[in-house]
């Protein structure tokens, strides 16, 4: 495997996990409003 695929397959995974991170981000925010005990955004 050359690195430059190499490269691209860590870039991909990176790219994947941030995505993930992101979609959970978006969940943990509407369970803001559930969840007093959180601390929220719009205090």
């Amino acid at each position: 495997m050359s690195v430059k695929s190499e490269r691209q397959k860590l870039l991909d995974d990176l790219e994947r996990a941030l995505y993930q991170a992101v979609l959970m981000n978006v969940f943990d925010e509407d369970d803001d409003v559930l969840d007093p005990s959180e601390p929220s955004l719009l205090d």
